[in-house]
């Protein structure tokens, strides 16, 4: 007899190890993708996306702030407790596939009246029970196979709040040091505007300008003064953003930053192939690992429609007195097989297959839809990249000539041949041209920035953000 049960539950064991995770297929590209972008003739950017490439714009101060962000920014620090929390419940789902073993004791004193006495009587026992489900349809393994691939997902949705992160810092700094520039061409086209407001109060206090020249130029003056606070106003907002992104009180002080020079744009990085945007983003990653977890989710679903095999099973002392518990007493044990199928739940389970299957087709759209829009961010920055150059080489031209028309303008109104309007608005296209030149460089850099961010791969600080969720996990234990 007891030959035949250890067979069942061989047979039993041999189906449970038959059992596994539901079979994946990575999803396809949405469409077709070409061999190269349509805007770029390129080759592969892996060299250069392997390494830190804020560090390619030259600037000490820069990178300093990308370190002192990585460590003390708090959505990165919320994104690494999100993959320890991932982690704990990769652990819980694993522990099913395991039996669980419960100890247990206890004690009894109770008083029996009888015709003979009142005698109280006590008893004490410790038993150790087991349970476990035979995972003979791979429930339990799709179950755990979901929450490796929601680890996988949680850990790269970190990357990818970590290459936010630092385009964020980049940017900001970008924008900080373009308002700072524009404050200075303001304030320098302010002392230009005091030193010609000099020379025509000298000529009008001398009959040779009318009074119309004179409040001209102090309207202009004026004008070229209120500029100056607009731009001191965003870059200072843009150290404000900059120290959050640090964990900083949003206005604090202290800080001695030397004036650096220009903040040039580096060259651009070629953009390498469509295909392998999937193993460089980690948006994507994550977007395929969700449709794995959705594919082992609809197996927990299939597995829900056969039958459940359980064992259970219980052993232990039970003895009058407690000393006797380890050398003496009754011992008892018991186990127990348990089939239980599912007759009917008014198609409960079939409808959760439907759900889990269009959750695994939403996760494939939402994979597709994730490629296609990774796709357009390069070729959109791809296309602003190359016009914008354009742009600013117009620009550099139209610069230089307003520079000249308004030495000309200048040189015929003091000595007389002309009046001071065309100075005033050679003077004035000379300012918009600058501005729209640091405006156009501004959108260079930020636009270098959506680069990197669109290409992904690996910006240097993986590993930091490996020791960021260690360090979540150890302080909770």
């Amino acid at each position: 007899m007891r030959t035949r049960h250890w067979a069942v539950l061989l047979v039993v064991g041999a189906l449970a190890a038959c059992a596994g995770p539901r079979e994946f297929t990575a999803p396809e590209p949405p469409v077709a993708v070409p061999e190269g972008f349509v805007n770029d003739g390129s080759g592969a950017a892996e060299a250069v996306l392997a390494q830190g490439w804020w560090r390619r714009f030259g600037d000490p101060a820069l990178d300093a702030l990308v370190e002192e962000a990585v460590r003390g920014n708090l959505d990165l620090r919320q994104a690494a407790t999100r993959v320890a929390e991932v982690r704990a419940l990769l652990v819980q789902a694993g522990a099913a596939d395991r039996p669980a073993v419960t100890a247990g004791a206890s004690a009894q004193r109770a008083r029996n009246p009888t015709p003979l006495g009142d005698p109280i009587a006590s008893r004490y026992s410790l038993s150790l029970g087991f349970s476990y489900e035979v995972d003979l349809w791979g429930r339990v393994a799709n179950a755990t196979e979901a929450a490796v691939q929601d680890l996988y997902a949680a850990e790269q949705d970190q990357v990818r709040a970590y290459h936010s992160l630092v385009a964020d810092v980049v940017r900001n700094y970008a924008e900080m040091r373009v308002a700072e520039d524009q404050a200075a061409l303001s304030q320098g086209t302010v002392e230009n505007d005091r030193q010609r407001l000099g020379v025509i109060e000298n000529r009008y206090g001398k009959g040779l300008s009318p009074a119309l020249d004179l409040y001209q130029a102090r309207q202009t003056l004026a004008q070229a003064e209120s500029r100056v606070f607009i731009f001191r106003q965003r870059a200072q907002q843009a150290s404000h953003r900059l120290n959050i992104l640090r964990g900083r009180y949003p206005a604090a002080t202290g800080e001695e930053r030397v004036a650096p020079a220009a903040l040039g744009v580096p060259e651009a990085v070629p953009a390498g192939l469509p295909a392998d945007l999937l193993a460089r983003r980690p948006d994507l990653r994550a977007a395929e690992r969700r449709v794995a977890a959705a594919n082992a989710r609809l197996g927990v679903a299939e597995a829900n429609l056969y039958p459940r095999f359980a064992l259970t099973g219980s052993g232990g002392r039970v003895s009058d007195a407690v000393q006797d518990l380890s050398v003496g007493g009754n011992t008892f044990w018991s186990l127990l097989g348990n089939l239980s199928y599912p007759l009917y739940n008014a198609g409960a389970n079939r409808a959760a297959v439907s759900q889990a299957e269009a959750r695994r087709q939403g996760a494939v759209l939402a994979f597709g839809s994730a490629y296609l829009e990774a796709l357009g961010q390069v070729e959109d920055v791809l296309v602003s990249e190359r016009e914008q150059r354009n742009r600013l080489e117009a620009l550099e031209r139209s610069v230089e000539l307003a520079q000249r028309t308004l030495e000309v303008s200048q040189w015929r109104y003091l000595r007389g041949l002309d009046n001071l309007t065309p100075t005033l608005n050679a003077r004035n296209a000379l300012f918009l041209a600058q501005v729209e030149q640091l405006e156009t460089r501004r959108t260079l850099l930020l636009n270098r920035v959506s680069l990197f961010l669109a290409l992904g791969g690996d910006w240097g600080h993986e590993a930091a953000l490996v020791e960021m969720t260690d360090a979540v996990i150890e302080r909770d234990r």
